[in-house]
């Protein structure tokens, strides 16, 4: 599940110390209600606008944020980061904790974002500590359940289900303590929402329904009766019916969903609900249906990365002209021009680079187990053929009998199918004992017949086990790579890596992942 901070929803709500400034206030408020999702170049103008006219520290603190949010919400996360590091300074300065709790919340989202979870952690800390500082106690109860719903988040990342179920029933008890002013039924029915989900993911499919009535139940109470969240819970419903094998019902609640998607025309609901009816109608082979649904939910995703692409592009414009007059800014634009001009041939020399090396790994993972097949064919029980002798060790023939060397070979064959070799502690004095030779002897038919040291040999036959699972049996392909190295007798996830570049060609990760492909296009070709 992707992790999405609820920080930004917080951002406008709650608001405190509000200033006399009635027009400021009047303009904050239909900027950050209205304009950032319906005319991000006018919101930008109005922040700026917002900056310009503040009397107070608080209210530039407003206008700073209101604009980083503005920016991180159409990807400009550098722009946002700069305006937020500003912001920080000045409400460390001023104690104002609620604004910290904000502005730390922002920054982590962003981080988070941009897949730097450690530097994201940080930020998420100092929020909570920020909450705690925050003297109104109605105010730190709404910060404390949207910290409790951003855990649960964290957690499910983790796949902590029944810890993120705590974490969203703590969040509960934190909006019942906000008192009258926060539309509570609200904050409840997304938290049992949640739940919901979880419990469906979990296949308990009684919890999920008495969760999805709660959240029912309480989004009919709110403030919000009527909004997308509807939509979204339907949509619960329909998963769950599915999930028993309730169709008619699932279907009717998906119809539901739907027309709620189309009316109020909420991306995020109709992302959801494109894409879960065309797998319902998949799934009961309505083929006309599921290809109907599969287009519009196609071209829903594609037509909302060229708007984000068009207005992100508007606003980076208009943060340009906005510093034509000034030098300094002028120059600090044309910079930020010059790196993303770099950074998109840096890019496309990587995407360049990556996809060649995907070609290459596809090809080696190919060859290898195109040869792991052919030797599998032409394996013979004992060879003695002079071709499969090594070159240095064919003019030693006086080194032990035939007879002797046969015995010692018929033996490694038969304890090879013990798995002897996935045990980490295996060594060649070990193993000497076990099959009844000594160490020089043992060495001299393993060079022999494997053309290979005794670690080599050792660590062929663990790959080539671990490889074997991999093909076989698809839970492997869930494991960790540390997991699959203890398994077939390796000390460290190091070492098992190398050796299976080594022997495969590509890392463990890179093999794993073409198993998939293969087992995905055999499932699509039954």
């Amino acid at each position: 599940m992707k992790l999405i901070i609820t920080f930004i929803l917080i951002l406008f709500s709650s608001l405190h110390g509000f200033s006399q400034n009635i027009y400021f206030d009047s303009t904050y408020r239909i900027t950050a209600q209205e304009l950032i999702g319906s005319d991000p170049e006018q919101a930008l103008k109005n922040v700026d606008l917002l900056n310009s006219i503040s009397e107070n520290n608080a209210e530039k603190l407003r206008a700073l944020l209101l604009k980083a949010a503005l920016l991180r919400t159409y990807g400009i996360n550098n722009e946002a980061l700069s305006i937020l590091i500003k912001t920080d300074s000045i409400a460390t300065l001023e104690k104002d904790n609620v604004s910290l709790t904000r502005i730390y919340g922002l920054i982590s989202t962003i981080y988070r974002e941009s897949n730097l979870s450690s530097t994201g952690a940080i930020y998420f800390k100092k929020a909570k500590e920020a909450i705690e500082k925050i003297e109104d106690e109605n105010l730190k109860n709404r910060f404390r359940g949207n910290i409790e719903q951003e855990s649960a988040q964290i957690e499910l990342e983790k796949k902590n289900n029944p810890k993120a179920i705590e974490h969203l029933q703590k969040s509960n008890e934190y909006f019942l303590m906000t008192g009258t002013k926060a539309d509570i039924p609200y904050h409840l029915a997304n938290n049992y929402g949640e739940i919901a989900k979880i419990y469906l993911l979990l296949n308990q499919t009684d919890s999920a329904f008495y969760y999805l009535e709660k959240s029912h139940e309480q989004l009919s109470k709110s403030q919000s009766a009527n909004s997308p969240k509807k939509g979204f819970i339907f949509n619960g419903f329909a998963q769950t019916y599915m999930a028993i094998g309730s169709y008619e019902k699932a279907e009717e609640y998906f119809l539901k969903a739907k027309n709620i998607a189309d009316e109020s025309n909420y991306f995020e609901l109709k992302k959801e609900v494109y894409f879960m009816m065309s797998n319902f109608y998949k799934e009961t082979k309505q083929n006309d249906r599921y290809i109907e649904f599969n287009e519009q939910y196609l071209k829903l995703i594609n037509d909302d990365q060229e708007a984000r692409k068009l207005v992100s592009n508007k606003l980076i414009e208009s943060l340009y002209q906005q510093g034509v007059n000034s030098k300094n800014e002028q120059r600090q634009n044309s910079q930020i021009i010059t790196l993303l001009i770099i950074s998109v041939f840096i890019l496309m020399g990587l995407l360049s680079w990556y996809i060649y090396n995907k070609r290459q790994n596809k090809k080696k993972f190919l060859a290898f187990i195109e040869e792991k097949n052919l030797a599998k064919e032409e394996k013979q029980v004992i060879s003695t053929d002079k071709k499969a002798i090594a070159p240095e060790l064919k003019e030693d023939k006086n080194y032990m009998s035939e007879e002797k060397e046969q015995a010692i070979l018929q033996q490694l064959t038969k304890i090879e199918k013990t798995k002897f070799y996935l045990d980490e502690e295996i060594s060649l004095s070990s193993l000497s004992t076990k099959i009844g030779t000594n160490q020089r002897y043992l060495t001299y038919v393993i060079k022999k017949h494997n053309e290979s040291d005794f670690p080599t040999y050792i660590n062929s036959l663990r790959i080539n086990y671990i490889v074997d699972c991999l093909k076989n049996d698809p839970k492997f392909l869930l494991y960790k790579i540390s997991y699959l190295a203890e398994r077939c007798g390796f000390a460290s996830h190091s070492r098992f890596s190398i050796n299976f570049k080594k022997i495969t060609g590509i890392t463990p990760s890179v093999f794993i992942s073409y198993i998939k492909e293969e087992n995905e296009k055999k499932e699509k070709a039954n």
